[in-house]
């Protein structure tokens, strides 16, 4: 069963695919309709499937929605191992592969796993889904007005149901990268954003998010210290928190408009009706990665 407690980044910076994965696992059917089958059987020597149940041919198919199209990628179960035989990338803190195999599976589509080194959750979420990004509410701390009504649109999409959400974070003040911290929280780093809950009679407005880290999470209100004071018994129950060092955290939304630049959205498709037409943007002014200073600007 798909966990997103299960999902540990690697050596590679692809937070933003690994945050796009554990929001797909809070709905586990998501995860397993990525998979063109739930098993890949050993061949024969004329090339057939042999039949053999309980036998592994070490063969994974993986859907993926890439340019408007599903394409299916093969790929084997050799991933790449430090020198003490550990996962170098992305693992699973089970036994599963699937972690590991949606990874390699996502970089063999964009011709390696450095192709993957940077990226946004939406982009991710699209080519995992089929789906389509939304244009995200605008945070604005400033503005109370402004937050208000970026709360209220938020939770809305949360709790429908037909939306997948994750979120960034701001650059940090020198320009470093996903080394540096304010309070737990990674700079320039993405987010699976689970849940979004108000709570009575406390009046709060919490935001459940995962570090695809699986660790370093935030230490402010209602952060796992916080939580585990005596006095936030009641909290502590009506979230359902569990005291694990799994980079699972609640935050305040006055606290995450602070250090969170953007949210971002992916409609989940239903019955929809698509047409396509085969083109694209090539030469000197043609766009790359938006995390690239040439084609986007930063928070």
């Amino acid at each position: 069963m798909p966990d997103p407690d299960e999902i540990c980044q690697g050596a590679l910076g692809d937070c933003w695919f690994l945050s796009a994965l554990s929001i797909l696992a809070m709905q586990p059917d998501l995860v397993r309709n990525v998979f063109a089958t739930e098993e890949v059987l050993p061949l024969t020597e004329g090339g057939a499937a042999s039949g053999r149940r309980g036998e592994s041919a070490g063969i994974f198919g993986v859907c993926l929605h890439k340019d408007g199209e599903w394409r299916t990628v093969v790929v084997d179960d050799h991933f790449p191992t430090s020198h003490r035989g550990t996962h170098l990338f992305a693992r699973s803190r089970g036994t599963e592969l699937w972690v590991c195999v949606l990874e390699k599976a996502y970089a063999s589509l964009h011709g390696s796993y450095a192709a993957i080194e940077a990226g946004h959750i939406e982009d991710a979420l699209v080519d995992l889904t089929g789906g389509i990004e939304i244009s995200p509410p605008k945070i604005e701390p400033d503005s109370s007005e402004g937050m208000e009504t970026a709360w209220k649109q938020i939770e809305e999409l949360a709790w429908s149901g037909s939306y997948l959400l994750g979120a960034s974070t701001c650059r940090a003040p020198d320009g470093g990268g996903d080394t540096h911290s304010t309070r737990g929280i990674v700079h320039g780093h993405a987010y699976a954003l689970l849940e979004v809950v108000s709570t009575h009679p406390e009046g709060e407005r919490l935001l459940k998010l995962r570090n695809p880290w699986g660790r370093t999470e935030w230490e402010g209100r209602w952060g796992d210290a916080d939580m585990a004071r005596p006095e936030n018994a009641r909290m502590r129950a009506k979230l359902g928190w569990k005291k694990e060092d799994d980079g699972i955290f609640w935050i305040r939304w006055q606290d995450f408009v602070q250090y969170f630049r953007s949210v971002s959205i992916c409609m989940l498709p239903a019955n929809w009706h698509c047409a396509s037409a085969h083109g694209e943007w090539a030469g000197a002014t043609a766009g790359g990665c938006p995390n690239n200073d040439s084609t986007a600007g930063s928070c």
